[in-house]
């Protein structure tokens, strides 16, 4: 009876291994077929219009080859179910004639401009790209259409006279007497049928600056008026508007005092806290003077991220928010998106793998929503927001300590649109 059961049980054992290596076996080549399909994802441009769904196959693809390989197939076999899923979703929302990376066809061009014959008006003369009409492959002898052929027209894109080589003939003041014949010929004619062939205008019309305003009306006769909507009318030129000793010409903000270590311009408070930028440390989160910052600065903006130094709080397997700290990491976070209007974040939410992997991607998808839901609160368009979920699919430690799942649980902002840099804050 002994040696029955022992037989049995070395048969059952057989049995077993048997099972787990025609699944495993299963499970390697099914995992051939996903990648081969995600290739052809690729191929067909669902990194541009599926990404998410993209994405979340590749993880899955990679946590089931690791499973295989640790022999855990009940695990495998889920992570083989969920990257079947969003690869088959992926190629079915993917229009590859919308999202593929478009071909050049190279056309023939007979003559050699680099125009193309089938959009060139003259495919068997070359152009002569000369910056007129070039577009169009032909060739134009006479740009300015003066009769005088550019070879010998030294003004080949001013209409003129012949006997001036093509050129207009001179009349500085515009007055349409050649200054040849122009007595005045800084000075145009008034053309009031009085003595007008002498180019000069009379007495009573006199513009010595020629600013358009009559010497008679005009309060600098000879200096003629910069006309840039500031006081225009009294015929003065004006060379720094607004009086901050920065001239306009150089001035960023001429009809606004500022500083000239700020070209001119007035220097900003984008966090309105009343601390200038150019000496608030911590220009983008509001707090006292002198130095800008908040008593704990716990968001900081580096380069295409917005950092949380520490970590959003939820209540267990939930999406609600808790802690004093996580509320004070978003009214920051709030603060730093509403003194940089230009910027547009993603909000990614991740989980360590403890649980179902498609449960731990609703509920980081569901925290990424909350934290969203409370920017919005404290007053951030809605617009410039977007939540997504990661799940398990995007550790950055090992899953395998108690310290490293803590650190996969967690909520980033990452800067997808920038609009003018943001300062990043200090620590002071």
């Amino acid at each position: 009876m002994r040696h029955t059961w022992a037989r049995a049980g070395i048969l059952l054992t057989v049995a077993i291994g048997t099972v787990s290596c025609v699944v495993g076996a299963k499970l390697r080549e099914d995992a051939k077929l996903i990648e081969k399909k995600i290739a052809s994802a690729r191929e067909r441009g669902s990194y541009r219009c599926a990404p998410k769904e993209l994405a979340i196959a590749e993880a899955n693809l990679e946590f089931l080859r690791y499973e295989l390989e640790m022999g855990d197939f009940q695990r495998a076999e889920r992570h083989h179910r969920a990257a079947l899923e969003n690869i088959n979703r992926a190629i079915e929302i993917t229009d590859p004639n919308e999202c593929a990376e478009k071909r050049v066809l190279i056309m023939n061009d007979r003559d050699g401009d680099g125009i193309g014959d089938t959009i060139d008006q003259c495919p068997d003369e070359p152009e002569d790209v000369d910056t007129f009409e070039d577009e169009n492959g032909c060739p134009d002898p006479d740009n300015d259409g003066d009769t005088v052929l550019d070879v010998d027209d030294k003004c080949p894109m001013v209409a003129g006279d012949p006997t001036s080589h093509g050129c207009p003939i001179e009349d500085r003041d515009g007055d349409g007497i050649a200054d040849a014949a122009d007595k005045c010929p800084d000075i145009p004619e008034d053309l009031d049928g009085n003595e007008d062939q002498d180019g000069c205008p009379e007495e009573e019309n006199l513009d010595s600056d020629g600013d358009g305003i009559l010497d008679k009306v005009d309060a600098c006769p000879n200096e003629p008026e910069d006309f840039d909507q500031f006081q225009d009318e009294d015929g003065c030129p004006d060379p720094d508007n607004d009086q901050d000793t920065v001239l306009d010409v150089v001035d960023s903000c001429p009809l606004q005092p500022g500083l000239a270590i700020n070209n001119g311009c007035p220097v900003a408070d984008r966090d309105g806290d009343g601390v200038n930028d150019d000496v608030d440390q911590c220009p983008d989160v509001p707090g006292p003077a002198p130095k800008g910052c908040p008593k704990r600065v716990l968001v900081q903006v580096t380069g295409d991220k917005i950092e949380i130094k520490k970590q959003i709080m939820f209540e267990t397997n939930k999406a609600v928010i808790k802690g004093r700290i996580s509320f004070e990491i978003l009214n920051q976070v709030g603060a730093v998106l509403q003194s940089n209007p230009g910027i547009k974040v993603v909000i990614e939410g991740h989980t360590d793998s403890v649980g179902d992997a498609e449960y731990n991607l609703r509920l980081s998808d569901d925290r990424a929503k909350s934290v969203r839901a409370a920017l919005v609160e404290r007053g951030v368009d809605g617009g410039r927001l977007e939540a997504i979920g990661y799940g398990e699919s995007k550790p950055i430690a090992s899953n395998r300590s108690s310290k490293g799942r803590a650190a996969n649980r967690r909520v980033e902002f990452n800067i997808v649109q920038k609009e003018g840099a943001p300062s990043a804050p200090e620590t002071p």
